[in-house]
């Protein structure tokens, strides 16, 4: 990603100018959806739950996206 001008709502930390590769907006132009399929802390946390459901855990949440 790149670092540009601020751009869309400023109430989420570097989300207003950081532009990820291939996107032509930034983190906080997305709707959270589309930021949540690329960013670093989805993907970590899904990392995480692969983990956890490998070893047999098992988790009750209403949104099983993550």
């Amino acid at each position: 990603g790149k670092i540009v001008p601020a751009r869309g709502p400023t109430d989420f930390g570097w989300d207003p100018v950081f532009q990820p590769d291939g996107y032509d907006q930034t983190y906080a132009e997305m709707a959270k959806e589309e930021k949540n399929l690329i960013s670093h802390r989805y993907k970590s946390l899904a990392l995480v739950k692969s983990h956890f459901k490998e070893a047999g855990y098992v988790f009750q949440t209403d949104d099983d996206t993550i």
